[in-house]
């Protein structure tokens, strides 16, 4: 595994016309680092970096952080978490 975080992704689903306002509290979430609005089945795609450690799990930390934070924004009616496992980036093509 590369690097000292692990990315999460959040596909959210909001109520219509609560999208600025759930944005406005993503924004606000702790290691929420950036909100798109996506096209696509979803409307908001949110990127959070987790930090990774030898004695804390990163994945779980996700886990927790969208049940306990996310899922419990007024406007959000659904999100799919997917956790990043490894990363690369052309810098990696040697």
């Amino acid at each position: 595994m590369k690097g000292i975080s692990r990315p999460g992704f959040v596909f959210v689903d909001v109520a219509p016309g609560k999208e600025d306002q759930v944005i406005k509290h993503l924004l606000q979430v702790d290691l929420v680092q950036e909100v798109h609005l996506v096209t696509g089945p979803h409307d908001l795609l949110v990127l959070l970096e987790v930090r990774r450690g030898l004695t804390s799990d990163s994945t779980g930390a996700i886990v927790d952080l969208v049940r306990s934070k996310i899922r419990k924004i007024k406007g959000v009616l659904d999100t799919e978490t997917v956790i990043s496992q490894d990363r690369f980036s052309p810098d990696d093509a040697d």
